[in-house]
């Protein structure tokens, strides 16, 4: 996760970068960072098994931290399989290229943002809630069409 396929670094910052990887502070850092990110993180590796799973998919998805591990998504979320989810991701894991998408779970009645990311062995993905986003978005869109609609009834009613 720490390296990046498109990132070709000098010999001094590669050297630097995997010294900082292997200090214990670092990866503690780093450990406690993505445990704490409001962000849902979950690493597949090559198969689609969950291989990591942050505090904040847990909470997301009610679902311990044990049950995630080794499955598949559509393992533990059968509704998943064939879904716009499960097509961007093999996508992503095929062509090896970042994909960012919002999809909506029926299973939890829910908008997520989601953002693959493939890597050497796997693929991370990182969801973020929207669905209170989406509820006011749809609200504002409302509102602007009734807007909308009584302009052009007074308008109708002016000219009339």
């Amino acid at each position: 996760v720490l390296e990046h396929p498109n990132v070709v670094p000098s010999p001094a910052e590669g050297d630097a970068r995997l010294a900082g990887a292997r200090n214990p502070e670092v990866l503690a850092g780093l450990s406690g960072l993505i445990e704490h990110v409001s962000d849902a993180l979950v690493l597949l590796d090559q198969d689609c098994r969950q291989i990591y799973v942050n505090d904040r998919a847990c909470q997301i998805s009610g679902i311990a931290r044990a049950q995630f591990l080794g499955r598949t998504p559509w393992e533990l979320l059968p509704d998943l399989a064939g879904s716009e989810f499960h097509r961007m991701l093999l996508k992503a894991r095929e062509e090896q290229a970042p994909i960012q998408f919002e999809f909506y779970y029926p299973g939890w009645q829910r908008w997520f943002e989601i953002r693959l990311f493939p890597f050497p062995g796997g693929i991370g993905i990182i969801s973020r809630d929207i669905d209170e986003e989406r509820r006011v978005q749809a609200g504002l869109q409302a509102i602007s069409e009734r807007y909308r609609l009584a302009v052009r009834a007074a308008n109708a009613v002016v000219f009339d």
